[in-house]
């Protein structure tokens, strides 16, 4: 756990927060995995000014939350809330490389396995209709938007989530689901 608090100290140069998610990634097999531990990587993958403290960040989240038993509703709950909260609600579909927020909108779906999560639908659109996703990804994106997972009782919240970007495209776009 010591090398993980090293992603939290700051200031310090991006190369020791970017090889301390290294090595938790190394040990990553044998950690125990806990809401505290999540939450110090989705902090990092969120907050860091480095891009390859976020990358590495998002995708030992990513990876330990598929590890067998390791995720439980108490702990995806703690997840949510750090991601929702206050000073992140923008976070995500504000990120400048293009590979990041793809990453983060697989996660939330990942997320939304455990916990009812309304609030990643706006974001999911976000990032799906933004320039520089990829078609790849908008298949993905909208196969995640109509997943048993992401929909149970979100109907409301993809409806407003998708007036809201309607308000917010300087020209007339079509969506296509």
């Amino acid at each position: 756990m010591t090398w993980l608090e090293a992603v939290t100290v700051r200031p310090s140069r991006w190369r020791v927060r970017h090889n301390a998610v290294l090595v938790v990634e190394t040990f990553s097999k044998q950690l125990t995995v806990t809401a505290g531990l999540l939450n110090i990587l989705v902090e990092a993958a969120l907050t860091d000014d480095d891009n390859d403290v976020r990358t590495a960040a998002i995708k030992l989240v990513s990876d330990l939350w598929k590890k067998p038993y390791a995720i439980d509703y108490d702990i995806a709950q703690e997840v949510k809330k750090t991601i929702i909260s206050d000073s992140h609600k923008d976070t995500i579909q504000n990120e400048v490389y293009t590979d990041i927020r793809e990453k983060w909108v697989l996660f939330l779906g990942e997320v939304a396995e455990y916990v009812t999560f309304s609030e990643a639908i706006p974001v999911i659109i976000q990032v799906a209709v933004a320039r520089g996703s990829s078609s790849e990804f908008r298949s993905k994106a909208v196969a995640l938007l109509v997943s048993e997972s992401l929909t149970k009782g979100t109907f409301r919240a993809c409806t407003n989530a998708m007036l809201s970007l309607k308000l917010h495209l300087k020209e007339p776009t079509i969506v296509r689901w």
